[in-house]
């Protein structure tokens, strides 16, 4: 059986490559490596541990042993870092049996340098975003073009510590760290009211932020031969850290844009991928600002469209429908069961660096656009009518009503000035509903003018607050406004469902990591401690009427216990620990996973 190797497996490109490959699993054997265990890489019948590829010379060789041993018919890279070291593999002519769809190593920094893309640009006269580096340059690019301007990192991706700038005094911040170069901000029109938004945010560190803009891209595949093979056009809006709303457009500006850079790039040597974002102006022109030699993490929502290049690219087959371009897609975060993996995986690659999926999982499931079946309430005993979930201002009074354990939570003005006398800063700000953000303040000046706006908010201390410290500093040290910002934390939920006859059913509790609010992976803990503090909550709502799910979700204070912050009548979906059946199963796509709240009775 052939084998297909990708690198950065834990990526999220890497698992958009394994659901586009979904129809011809069966018939390949998928290989990962990673420097770790991310949960996405197990979604491989293989992985091996690499250095990372910051550690370019042990990457590389790690690479060369496993394609020696490993004799891969195809590799792709899941990330642009990997890119280079992939170019100078397939150069070295050592591996005649594998075929490497990447850049020669000549080319390969117009891929991974955004500096280097400009300059090619410019040297082939092909339509790129105003690019510039350093204070002078930056600033005669903003007497140029105007504001806002953009700082983006030279290497990266994900829209990852690139920042809005408003003015000199931020360009000129930015300008002056040689790790970023400043572009010209296309169609800043689609920004109306978006950085006055920004500017009420900015008063606290959010959990999530990002501005909304449209995006348009266009995936190109080169041939061996130096065509083009396949092309695919579609737009979609940027609301980080996911786009909605996508649709394959078929336009014709934006596919002349993309075969002029897929000519330019394969008269250098290019074979593979070519992944281009941009914008559409209002004149009609297309002007790409990034450009990459590997899938994008939108190639998902194109091949459920019907424009599948992965699977074109693998089996040189072409697609066997037509694109759609009637429907629409909306990325959305992986389900529970892809999150978590049994702590046994996690050892075996952690203590041996290698693992083997094991026999007899279930098969993944078919790239679709059903629903999830998450559960979802029917009826209950706390907070408000709002789709949102349970007014955490009323979950607060009912633990407190009820003696049930809670995080001290302040609902007025009054009482935030004693739970800060008392606990001290930095607290958390959040929503009476989930729809809204969250926010760290690290003063009363901050707590004082959220209580000023309307709605009102809640005031909770922060727990595991030095966890934190790095993105604390980092958010006030930051130039300009972040174009999309997350922070990384962890949190530990608890979740039942409660039976018809008042019963708990499958309590479960894990360790969450989560990015910006969103879980991105799962631990299954059952935690006796955690799983009896959720018991005394399922028996007082029990009592009250509640029946369907109940999730709570806390973290542990100074003296160890564990407290919840926000109980709400949704679950996860936690699987229970050693369950390893359940945890290749690819998500149906796109879905929608929200419980409904409920009124008092």
């Amino acid at each position: 059986m052939p084998s297909l190797l990708i690198t950065s497996a834990g990526s999220l490109v890497a698992d958009a490559i394994l659901r586009c490959l979904e129809e011809v699993r069966p018939a390949w054997t998928i290989v990962g490596v990673n420097s770790a265990a991310a949960a996405i890489a197990f979604g491989c019948d293989r992985l091996y541990r690499v250095p990372p590829s910051a550690e370019a010379e042990a990457y590389a060789a790690a690479l060369r042993h496993l394609l020696a041993q490993l004799r891969p018919a195809i590799v792709l890279p899941g990330r642009d870092e990997d890119v280079p070291a992939l170019a100078a593999l397939a150069a070295s002519g050592d591996f005649a049996h594998t075929r490497f769809p990447v850049p020669p190593p000549s080319l390969a920094p117009v891929f991974t340098d955004k500096l280097e893309t400009a300059r090619f640009a410019r040297t082939h006269r092909l339509p790129f975003a105003a690019t510039a580096q350093g204070p002078a340059d930056a600033l005669a690019l903003a007497r140029r073009c105007g504001y806002p301007l953009l700082a983006k990192p030279r290497r990266g991706a994900g829209s990852q510590s690139v920042s809005l700038l408003w003015d000199a005094a931020a360009v000129e911040q930015a300008a002056g760290d040689p790790r970023l170069m400043v572009q010209a901000f296309l169609g800043a029109d689609a920004l109306e009211g978006q950085w006055e938004a920004y500017r009420r945010t900015a008063a606290g560190m959010p959990w999530r932020w990002g501005f909304t803009d449209v995006e348009t891209t266009a995936e190109l595949l080169i041939a061996d031969d130096g065509t083009v093979s396949a092309l695919c056009t579609d737009c979609g809006i940027t609301a980080p850290p996911l786009r909605t709303d996508i649709r394959l457009t078929g336009d014709h500006a934006v596919a002349a844009v993309g075969l002029a850079w897929a000519h330019a790039l394969a008269a250098h040597g290019h074979r593979g991928v070519v992944n281009i974002q941009g914008k559409r102006l209002p004149d009609g022109g297309f002007v790409p600002y990034e450009i990459a030699a590997r899938f994008g993490g939108t190639t998902v929502a194109r091949a459920l469209l019907g424009c599948n290049l992965v699977l074109s690219l693998v089996t040189g087959k072409s697609p066997d429908r037509r694109p759609d371009t009637s429907r629409r897609a909306t990325m959305v975060g992986l389900e529970p069961q892809r999150l978590a993996v049994p702590d046994a995986w996690h050892r075996s690659f952690e203590e041996t660096g290698v693992w083997t999926k094991p026999a007899g999982l279930a098969p993944l499931r078919r790239l679709s656009g059903g629903g999830s079946g998450r559960a979802t309430a029917d009826s209950g005993c706390v907070g408000g009518p709002d789709d949102g979930g349970w007014d955490r201002g009323a979950v607060a009074a009912y633990a407190a009503s009820r003696g049930l354990p809670f995080v001290p939570t302040a609902t007025t003005l009054a009482a935030a000035a004693a739970l800060v006398q008392s606990c001290g800063f930095p607290v958390i700000l959040k929503p009476r509903h989930r729809h809204a953000a969250v926010r760290l303040a690290e003063d009363w000046e901050t707590v004082a003018a959220a209580f000023a706006a309307k709605p009102m908010p809640i005031v909770q201390p922060c727990l595991g607050g030095d966890t934190l410290a790095a993105q604390r500093s980092a958010w006030a040290e930051r130039a300009g406004a972040p174009w999309n910002w997350t922070v990384i934390d962890h949190s530990e939920i608890a979740e039942a469902d409660i039976r018809p006859d008042g019963g708990v059913w499958e309590p479960r509790s894990a360790i969450c990591r989560q990015r910006g609010g969103d879980v991105v992976e799962i631990r299954p803990t059952c935690d006796p401690r955690m799983i009896a503090t959720l018991r005394l909550w399922s028996t007082a709502l029990a009592g009250d009427g509640h029946r369907g799910p109940v999730r709570l979700t806390g973290k542990r204070g100074l003296d160890g216990a564990w407290l919840p912050f926000s109980v709400q009548p949704d679950r996860l979906g936690v699987p229970p620990p050693g369950l390893v059946t359940a945890c290749l199963v690819v998500p149906a796509f796109p879905s929608t996973r929200r419980g409904r709240s409920w009124s008092p009775p």
